[in-house]
């Protein structure tokens, strides 16, 4: 299970030191004109932040995810949780994919399958979904931090004539039960 290149996000995320290109005693200095260059054209609010903010003040973090893994099993070993499919904090959704992992790998491994059967059956319920999620918070993601008035323009336009549940990002994940029809 060789890694891959991770795809950088600037965005709150992990605390600083724990990313790819975080200097190895974790701390940064903060340089606020690279902050006010980042946010050029932004809301000047915004700025006046960042402007009247102490440097020392400041966090540097970031955010990371991970392309696909070929696999999560080595003969008994399993990966789950962002240790198979890391993802950036656009989807709401790390711990709860976590959360999710570990119920089905309990489940498969409480069958009569095999060790190896049930990693396998665990994989194929799970790999494709996650990182699904993993492909739709890195879009968010940089549909969300935007450069381009034009473009920003664009999205919250498309944005503001998008049905409530859609514009927030939710699916409908349950088709169980119908919607309760109005009497």
């Amino acid at each position: 299970m060789a890694p891959r290149a991770a795809s950088p996000i600037s965005a709150a995320g992990p605390a600083a030191g724990t990313s790819p290109t975080a200097p190895a005693n974790g701390e940064r200095t903060i340089d606020k004109s690279d902050i006010l260059g980042h946010i050029e054209g932004w809301y000047q609010l915004l700025r006046d932040a960042v402007d009247a903010a102490d440097p020392s003040s400041i966090v540097a973090t970031e955010a990371w995810d991970l392309e696909p893994l070929e696999t999560w099993v080595s003969g008994r070993v399993v990966l789950i949780g962002d240790a198979a499919h890391a993802t950036t904090p656009f989807a709401s959704m790390g711990a709860c994919m976590t959360i999710q992992d570990s119920a089905s790998l309990v489940e498969h491994l409480g069958s009569d399958a095999s060790v190896e059967d049930a990693l396998a059956a665990f994989v194929s319920e799970r790999k494709q979904r996650d990182e699904a999620v993993v492909r739709e918070s890195r879009r968010m993601g940089h549909l969300s931090q935007m450069h381009s008035p034009i473009a920003t323009w664009l999205r919250d336009e498309a944005f503001s004539h998008t049905p409530g549940r859609r514009a927030a990002g939710q699916r409908r994940v349950s088709r169980s039960a119908p919607a309760a029809q109005p009497q």
